[in-house]
């Protein structure tokens, strides 16, 4: 999973033209943590994933089935 989380975070970080130490800056998330989530290294917590999705202007949603992937799909079986 945690490639999964290192592909995203750096496509939506490119996406908004950001670097590293700028996504840092914006989101109070320290650099050495920001790469090592981009290389696939450790395992983020929620609160870190909704800060930077939150500087990033990207879909809480988004990160909720990158990181929950059977429980969001369970919910909406459960749903449906």
């Amino acid at each position: 999973m945690s490639e999964i989380i290192a592909e995203w975070l750096r496509e939506e970080r490119k996406k908004c033209h950001l670097t590293q130490l700028e996504l840092a800056a914006i989101s109070e998330i320290g650099l050495s943590q920001i790469g090592a989530i981009e290389r696939g290294e450790g395992n983020p917590t929620m609160s870190t994933m909704i800060a930077l999705s939150t500087a990033m202007k990207a879909s809480p949603d988004k990160i909720m089935r990158l990181m929950f992937p059977h429980h969001v799909d369970a919910e909406q079986s459960n749903n449906a």
